[in-house]
């Protein structure tokens, strides 16, 4: 079942999310099992919506990925909510929101079928 993961993170700022952003390498390896991300900063800290494909997932992806970059970079996450969707929809205009470079090549595959 997909899960909605939503972290609330007061101290990290977007130089911050940039900088673990990279280091997880997300851009070149995409996260098994992740279908969305969207991360805003607003008054205090940061926001992030994730949807992955089960909890398994982003445990692994949190495990392997995330967490030993946060850990080099002194950031802890407390406030990590893990909610089992009702339903979820990505349909073809969210492709134009995509930002990392390949993004063309993506939405141009996604498109064609």
């Amino acid at each position: 079942m997909p899960v909605m993961v939503i972290i609330r993170a007061p101290k990290v700022t977007p130089q911050a999310f940039e900088a673990v952003h990279e280091q997880v390498g997300w851009d070149d390896v995409p996260a098994a099992g992740a279908i969305s991300h969207a991360i805003a900063f607003p008054n205090n800290g940061a926001v992030e919506v994730t949807v992955w494909e089960s909890r398994k997932a982003f445990d692994t992806y949190y495990a392997t990925r995330l967490e030993p970059v946060l850990r080099a970079f002194g950031i802890q996450l407390d406030d990590i909510e893990v909610l089992d969707t009702y339903s979820v929809a990505v349909g073809p205009p969210s492709l134009a929101y995509m930002v990392p470079a390949g993004a063309e090549a993506a939405k141009a595959s996604a498109l064609a079928h």
